[in-house]
């Protein structure tokens, strides 16, 4: 490939809700951490050859087990263009691309809740390349040499 094989056209965020919780305390913190439910969504774009979109929701709530300083609802948009040489085009840009979107809105979701009343959540790192189920791992076997 002579050049990059995945290009950032450009990202937005739709839909951004970031609300105080107003009945949270710190000495709540210790009965668990917030949990975020991470979404995600890759389609080629209509019309376009090796265009595709991108959708990444990121949504936390404020529940017993896992109390949340912060409810959270952001939806993040990113259109990638895929080298015409790429290979497994759907998944290489859906790896991608959320990779990007979740990278992005950590840092902007942290930059929010900088200014907020509350601690800030600082999401964890998520790996976006799904690997397949173990038994599809098997080792190949090494052939035994013997002498003659």
């Amino acid at each position: 490939m002579d050049s990059q094989p995945v290009t950032l056209e450009h990202y937005f965020f739709p839909e951004i809700s970031v609300n105080a919780n107003p009945n949270w305390r710190p000495d709540i913190e210790s009965k668990g951490k917030p949990f975020a439910s991470v979404g995600t969504n890759c389609e080629p774009v209509s019309g376009e050859e090796n265009l595709f979109e991108v959708q990444l929701t990121i949504t936390i709530e404020d529940t017993e087990e896992h109390p949340s300083q912060y409810n959270v609802k952001l939806t993040a948009i990113g259109v990638l263009r895929a080298h015409k040489d790429l290979h497994d085009k759907e998944k290489n840009m859906a790896v991608t691309g959320s990779s990007i979107l979740y990278s992005a809105s950590r840092e902007f979701l942290l930059g929010i809740m900088l200014r907020g009343p509350w601690p800030p959540i600082m999401l964890h790192a998520m790996p976006f390349n799904i690997s397949p189920p173990v038994e599809e791992h098997a080792l190949k076997k090494s052939k035994k040499v013997t002498k003659k």
